[in-house]
């Protein structure tokens, strides 16, 4: 048999060694294994979204500065409750329950709703005539006070009344904690300061839960959760059911392939075995290197198992061959191991290659998602290059041939394939030039964005509790601007003016719900002091006042949500639609424009941005940014691999239009179905590219052999086809199929991560199989002869 570049006197050596010394190797294999199973019981899990953000030093510590001022507001679960009228003295009732219960919880730091902020209420006569001097004295005196409208545990009728009163003048409530139709009461908990993790957040949604259950509202209202703290544990939940649903459907399908292919016992045990082990060994080096499962790494044993298939499917496929030809177990496994050991390396390293590449990243979690999927797939091919050979050795030959490449059906297929490629070569590249346009104009149209639905099925209940939050309340995607500036500057009448046009100018803005801050809260108080609604407009209080004002504020803790006490930093909010992370971003610049410029005037004053809205679309953003580096990078290697390997440009670059085209077609794909250029989708790219080279170095690996041994360029080409073909496509296959099971997937992402991964590859099978032909057969009849 040929003896090109798949094989050395070194390699010929090792791979004698090898199944000679096959039950030593095992025994190596076993201990590793049981290293292995070790680290796997050591394996956390922790999927907190939040990790997707921890590389942006210099926002985390805008954050983390705001929310030592005002707290973790993205950290606040909801409890929504629906009601004819929410107002109503028996869901008031529920509504104050849940409010004093789990505010009083441990994991909570404090609740909110309509029966607990603080309000104006007059409990002794006025001083004298109504005037802004004679308000404030009755304020200092005690006979108005700021404070919660529910006294005590029981809401009454005046209870009531002293509620729809508050509503009535506090415009602050409205979107905040009840609807402006009044048919929606919220009931707003912020989670403690230590409760950050998923697992203290998804316990305190837990306590939530069964405190919902363990109460029934009153006939005809509905209860519902809400909120980021809740959205994440759904989505926890969603991650942990695909680990029981994926894990097996991949192995069957695995399992199903391999009989479709080989129908020999043997080939249909030891692939599954091998890619099982691979992945354990993944799963126990992360264990004791103390690496977690984490939102986007726990797929990646499922990527192992899927992508590892392909070696076993060659290695097997090649020794078939041998076996047919008369040799005996141990002869065809060595000549197998021997043949396949350098082909089955490279589509493993650049596979890896396109993992690795993701280490340009700024974000941890998506370096250490690159560099723990490249360190699976070379410890996948070091355990299928050890194990299946000699566990090949061991066995009976099939009595009938596995790999028949003059009668099998596929192989009589690829036959035809490549004869008609052959005649209308010119055709089939123009075709493939075309295709590659018209890809590439649709994909100059494709969104790139992310929205928060984009996670969610229509049919999903978290899709409708968004869809509720956005159309009655304030939406999901907050922008804090955090201002800070020296001690008393918030007590200033023109500080505090400039951030009134700040919120002004913002809530004009297109996507744009609501912006509010403490002057809103100075005025609403105003109001309700007044009784007079033209305070909410004209000229806000004088100095004097706005102090008084503040005091009283402080001391019923409302001022504290939107400034200081020492009055040196204030919050400003601005509620959003989910209007997608590129306008979220462009809003946020011109934002942070307008705010500096409103405040030019006061001295020492720094302007940030916070909140979940602004930092979660950053920090998608800069990843997205990172993948198309990181898909350059890996091109860039891949081809350098493949030029220095065959020892020819020309070959190397012959293997880019057949590994590029499917990425183009995927792009194209992506525009008709819809599908938005974002984090998930855009990792494809980073990864498939490495998958896609696979069936192009095996079958220029094989062509290279056929040349050095004599044949001519069309007998080569076509024994490249026949004998690497059906292994070929038995590996595409696997790969297609077993991305498709990622539609199992509960976690909308993942489902479409698996769509694109299984077009790209489909499309590779096709583009390998027909337009590297076409290149080949194009080139001079000798051109491979001198590759190593």
């Amino acid at each position: 048999m040929p003896t090109g570049p798949s094989s050395s006197p070194l390699l010929d050596r090792a791979a004698r060694a090898a199944i000679a010394r096959r039950r030593a190797v095992a025994a190596v294999l076993a201990a590793v294994t049981a290293i292995a199973v070790a680290g796997a019981l050591r394996v956390e899990a922790d999927f907190t979204p939040d990790d997707l953000f921890t590389g942006l030093d210099d926002q985390r510590a805008a954050s983390a500065a705001f929310q030592a001022a005002f707290g973790n507001t993205d950290n606040v679960a909801l409890v929504l409750v629906e009601a004819a009228d929410a107002l109503a003295p028996p869901v008031l009732q529920y509504v104050h329950d849940a409010t004093r219960s789990l505010g009083a919880r441990p994991w909570a730091a404090h609740a909110a709703s309509v029966t607990t902020v603080p309000a104006v209420q007059r409990i002794g006569p006025p001083s004298g005539p109504a005037s802004a001097a004679s308000l404030l004295a009755d304020l200092a005196a005690g006979r108005l006070r700021i404070a919660p409208p529910v006294d005590g545990a029981a809401v009454d009728a005046a209870a009531a009344a002293r509620v729809r009163a508050a509503v009535a003048a506090n415009r602050l409530l409205e979107g905040r904690l009840v609807s402006r139709d009044r048919r929606l009461a919220v009931v707003a908990v912020t989670l403690a300061a230590g409760v950050s993790r998923n697992d203290a957040i998804e316990r305190a949604v837990e306590d939530m839960e069964a405190w919902v259950a363990a109460h029934s509202p009153p006939a005809g209202v509905r209860v519902r959760l809400g909120g980021l703290p809740v959205l994440r544990v759904g989505l926890i939940r969603k991650m942990k059911a695909d680990q029981v649903t994926l894990f097996p459907a991949t192995f069957a399908v695995c399992l199903l392939i391999l009989l479709a292919t080989f129908r020999w016992l043997p080939a249909l045990l030891l692939p599954p075995v091998a890619v099982g082990l691979s992945a354990l060994t993944l799963v126990g080096a992360m264990g004791w290197l103390g690496v977690r499962l984490d939102i986007i790494n726990n797929i990646v044993p499922m990527l192992i198992i899927v992508i590892g298939l392909s070696d076993s499917i060659h290695i097997v496929t090649r020794y078939g061959e041998r076996a047919a030809a008369g040799a005996d177990s141990p002869t065809a496994a060595t000549d197998a191991l021997r043949s396949m050991a350098v082909a089955c390396f490279l589509t493993s390293f650049t596979t890896a290659v396109g993992f690795a590449s993701l280490a340009v990243s700024d974000m941890p979690i998506l370096r250490r998602f690159g560099l723990l999927a490249a360190f699976g797939v070379l410890a996948a091919y070091a355990i299928t290059v050890a194990f299946v050979p000699i566990a090949l050795a061991s066995v009976r030959p099939p009595r009938q041939p596995i790999a028949d490449h003059e009668h099998g059906r596929i192989e009589h297929a690829l036959d035809a394939v490549l004869r008609r490629v052959r005649r209308r070569r010119i055709a089939v590249l123009a075709v493939a030039a075309a295709v590659l346009a018209a890809a590439a104009a649709a994909a100059s149209t494709l969104t790139i964005d992310t929205f928060v639905a984009d996670q969610y099925e229509p049919d999903d209940p978290a899709y409708a509790t968004l869809q509720l939050v956005e159309r009655e309340l304030l939406g999901v995607r907050p922008i804090e601007v955090s201002i800070a500036a020296p001690p008393g500057t918030f007590d200033r009448r023109d500080a505090l003016a400039a951030l009134e046009r700040i919120a002004q100018w913002a809530a004009a803005q297109p996507g744009v719900l609501d912006a509010t801050g403490y002057p809103a809260l100075v005025r609403e108080t105003w109001v309700q002091l007044t009784g007079d609604p033209a305070a909410r407009s004209g000229p806000l209080p004088d100095a004097g006042a706005l102090r008084a004002l503040g005091a009283a504020l402080d001391a019923a803790g409302a001022a504290r949500a939107f400034v200081t006490p020492d009055r040196a930093r204030a919050r400003l909010t601005v509620s959003m639609r989910d209007v997608g992370g590129r306008a979220l971003l462009r809003f946020a610049a011109a934002l942070r424009a307008r705010a500096e410029a409103e405040l030019a005037s006061l001295p020492g004053v720094r302007v940030d941005l916070a909140g979940e809205g602004y930092v979660s679309s950053l920090g998608l953003d800069t990843v997205t940014s990172d993948l198309v580096e990181s898909l350059v990078l890996a091109t860039a290697i891949i081809f350098a691999v493949l030029a220095g390997l065959f020892r020819s440009v020309r070959l190397g670059l012959v293997s880019l239009p057949p590994n590029v085209l499917p990425l183009a077609l995927t792009l194209g794909y992506m525009r008709l179905r819809g599908i938005p250029l974002n984090t998930a989708t855009a990792i494809i790219f980073a990864i498939t590219i490495g998958l896609a080279v696979d069936g192009t170095i095996h079958i220029l690996a094989r062509y290279v052999d056929e040349q050095r041994s004599g044949a001519d360029r069309d007998s080569a080409l076509a024994a490249a086809m026949r004998g690497t073909g059906k292994a070929v496509v038995a590996s595409y296959l696997s790969l297609v199929v077993g991305f498709s099971i990622l539609q199992l997937s509960e976690f909308v992402p993942v489902q479409q991560f698996g769509e694109l991964v299984a077009v790209t590859i489909a499309g590779c099978l096709v583009s390998t199989l027909v337009v590297l032909p076409a290149l080949l057969a194009s080139s001079p009849r000798r051109s491979a002869s001198r590759a190593v």
